[in-house]
């Protein structure tokens, strides 16, 4: 009866062993990946790239990637040509593509005639980081020539800045 007890032991352990291991490996196939900040913001510039929007400016409408739009919302800028609504319309339909993202983001986009031309424009879509965040950030450069402002040249930095709040 003794050398029964034992195999029944030997095999009781085994058994347990072999549970506590599937348990184990269960735990660590279900747990979710950390998240990559990076990728959240290269996906972010890839969506303001690859979105298009309509966006109304009085009694038409200028169709576009949000990038494309963006930019010409700097133009605009730069000019001294204030248009509120369209500026406004491009502001919510960048807010609206880039809400899925995990975090908070910010969008800033630049256009200059020149390299390091004063009368640069800029638009800013969303909060800026605190200072002790740790930010990620994706650029993205798109002909300034867009729905509205066919006749800019040169290009547009649009930076898609991201942080966990």
């Amino acid at each position: 009866m003794t050398a029964d007890r034992g195999v029944s032991a030997a095999v009781d352990a085994a058994l347990c062993l072999l549970l506590i291991s599937a348990s184990v490996l269960t735990l660590t196939a279900v747990s979710p990946p950390a998240p990559d900040e990076t990728t959240d913001v290269r996906r972010g510039a890839e969506l303001l790239g690859s979105t298009t929007a309509t966006v109304a400016h009085g009694d038409r409408v200028a169709r576009g990637t949000l990038a494309a739009l963006l930019a010409d919302a700097a133009v605009l800028d730069a000019r001294g040509e204030a248009r509120p609504a369209y500026r406004a319309g491009v502001e919510n339909a960048t807010r609206r593509a880039l809400s899925g993202l995990a975090g908070e983001v910010q969008v800033r986009v630049r256009w200059g005639p020149g390299p390091d031309d004063p009368a640069a424009g800029t638009v800013v879509v969303g909060d800026a980081p605190p200072r002790d965040a740790d930010v990620r950030a994706a650029r993205l450069s798109v002909p300034a020539g867009g729905p509205i402002n066919r006749t800019a040249s040169g290009r547009a930095t649009v930076v898609v800045r991201g942080w966990r709040g």
